[in-house]
């Protein structure tokens, strides 16, 4: 298994050429093409919709090209003199809606987490959902190699299986995999299993179990990881309510939002 095809999730901000850098590393440690795809689309305030005018509108729209040519700059600065394979596409309009006709021809949508400027960004958990694309939402990074100490979140489902099968090309990077399971509702027999699997795969793995978790799974993952120093979770994702509390509660909003964690999500 691999990712042939890696779609960038370009909207304009401040750090699209740090994105870039690192897809564009991740595409050749990975032998991938990549499409980068880059639309914006105003943020809207309250009183724009309440009492809209036209000169404002003229100059947001002015405001959306110039960071539409700023981040084609970025994409030009990044990949001009690559080894790998790299296309631009942008335009004005809805990210989301963008990207979805992308994906549907793509094997991971690379994004990254970050605070929206003056541009709409897309919600990368929402997209996973509706294609059934895998995403790697990238933090901070820690070091040139990524992805070197990995932690799967494990639980006896099909979205965790899926998530598994479909990070595969990431953990076969990775030094250091810890397949974790909180509380009662996974055994360290399900976790041996999922250890062997990966093994199956080529992918040396270890598992750690965690029978008596705090009232709050995701948090006390996300300590886990501090603890062992990994720069990446692995983690499916349900449907059928709203995203934020699809992924272990309600905690997943702010978590998402702590830059220092990459994740990898699939529905």
């Amino acid at each position: 298994m691999a990712y042939p095809e890696l779609t960038v999730d370009a909207s304009p901000h401040s750090s699209l050429v740090k994105l870039l850098i690192r897809a564009r590393m991740l595409a050749g440690r990975l032998d991938a093409r990549v499409s980068v795809v880059s639309y914006a689309w105003p943020r809207f305030s309250v009183s724009d919709l309440v009492t809209p005018n036209m000169l404002s509108g003229a100059e947001q729209e002015r405001a959306v090209e110039k960071e539409l040519v700023a981040a084609h700059s970025a994409f030009d600065e990044v990949f001009a003199t690559a080894s790998v394979t790299a296309e631009w596409c942008s335009g004005i309009g809805n990210p989301d809606r963008a990207l979805l006709g992308h994906l549907l021809t793509s094997d991971l949508l690379v994004s990254s987490i970050k605070e929206p400027e003056l541009c709409v960004l897309p919600h990368a958990g929402e997209l996973t959902v509706r294609t059934g694309v895998p995403v790697l939402i990238l933090g901070e990074q820690k070091n040139e190699r990524e992805f070197q100490r990995i932690l799967v979140a494990w639980k006896d489902t099909a979205q965790a299986r899926r998530a598994l099968h479909l990070a595969l090309p990431i953990l076969a990077l990775a030094e250091e995999i810890t397949v974790v399971g909180v509380g009662d509702e996974v055994s360290s027999e399900s976790l041996s299993k999922v250890v062997r699997y990966l093994q199956n795969h080529g992918v040396r793995a270890r598992d750690k179990h965690m029978p008596f978790p705090s009232h709050d799974v995701c948090a006390e993952l996300f300590t886990l990881a501090r603890h062992e120093d990994a720069d990446l979770i692995v983690a499916g994702i349900r449907t059928g309510e709203n995203f934020v509390e699809r992924f272990f509660g309600e905690t997943t909003q702010k978590i998402l939002k702590d830059t220092s964690m990459s994740w990898f999500l699939s529905n």
